[in-house]
């Protein structure tokens, strides 16, 4: 399982999602087979990162899984401006 945390942390760093030492807090989508309940305690346990449990308060995301269910939950927390309306 550390290996799957380093593999996870070391691919989130490459792609430049954002500069891992500017990252403090996460928020941890949930995830299949409690997934995300084991993540939240060894991230914890081990002091890597604050895990918050209100996605706006958090540095990053985790998550298991890409698509347009991931893009629906990410509007969901983070809705679009709305579009000015002409005067």
């Amino acid at each position: 399982m550390a290996r799957f945390l380093f593999l996870v942390c070391f691919t989130w760093a490459i792609a430049g999602a954002a500069d891992l030492a500017a990252v403090h807090r996460v928020y941890l989508l949930p995830m299949a087979h409690s997934m995300d309940q084991y993540m939240a305690e060894r991230l914890t346990s081990e002091h890597v990162f604050e895990v918050v449990t209100d996605p706006k308060l958090a540095d990053a995301l985790f998550t298991d899984h890409l698509g347009s269910g991931f893009q629906a939950q990410l509007e969901e927390i983070f809705p679009p401006p709305e579009e000015p309306k002409p005067p």
